[in-house]
């Protein structure tokens, strides 16, 4: 994962990207190779199951397939 970077998801029957700036601090890698981040309101779990070449698939624990994609950003002044 970049240091920051827009976690961005778009519906599996949209075309749409939509995101928010994101923190790798906030993300921890599980034995298993997935990422939960829980500090930053709800608790998101991510584990690929498919990788493409703009995006990755998730399938949350309920069966239910997503799409994501990490855009990296620049560091902040500082970092």
């Amino acid at each position: 994962m970049p240091k920051r970077f827009i976690l961005s998801s778009r519906p599996t029957t949209g075309t749409g990207w939509t995101g928010a700036p994101t923190p790798r601090r906030l993300f921890e890698r599980l034995p298993d190779g997935s990422y939960v981040c829980g500090g930053h309101g709800s608790t998101v779990w991510i584990r690929c199951i498919a990788h493409h070449a703009e995006y990755f698939e998730h399938v949350d624990g309920g069966g239910e397939l997503h799409r994501y994609r990490l855009v990296p950003l620049p560091p902040e002044p500082g970092d």
